[in-house]
C-alpha cells in the first residue's frame, strides 16, 4: 500500500485527488495540507511513501520569509 498526502491550495485538487486515490487499490489517503508548514507537521506524524504538492505552497513560504 503507497500512502498519500496531498498538499495544494484549491480544496477542489484536493478534493479531486483524494477521491481518486481513494478509488485506487493501491493507494491509501493519508491527509492533506493547504500550507507549507501545515505538509511538514503532516508528513513528520504520517511519514507517507508519496507527496503530491503544488510547487505554488513552497514559493507562497519563501515570499513570505523574505517579507
Amino acid at each position: 500500500m503507497i500512502h498519500v498526502i496531498v498538499a495544494d491550495h484549491s480544496a477542489v485538487v484536493r478534493s479531486v485527488l483524494k477521491e481518486i486515490i481513494l478509488k485506487t487499490k493501491k493507494l491509501a489517503w493519508s491527509g492533506e495540507a493547504v500550507t507549507c508548514a501545515e505538509l511538514r507537521a503532516i508528513i513528520k506524524e504520517k511519514e507517507p511513501n508519496l507527496v503530491i504538492a503544488n510547487r505554488a505552497i513552497f514559493d507562497a513560504e519563501r515570499i513570505s520569509a523574505l517579507a
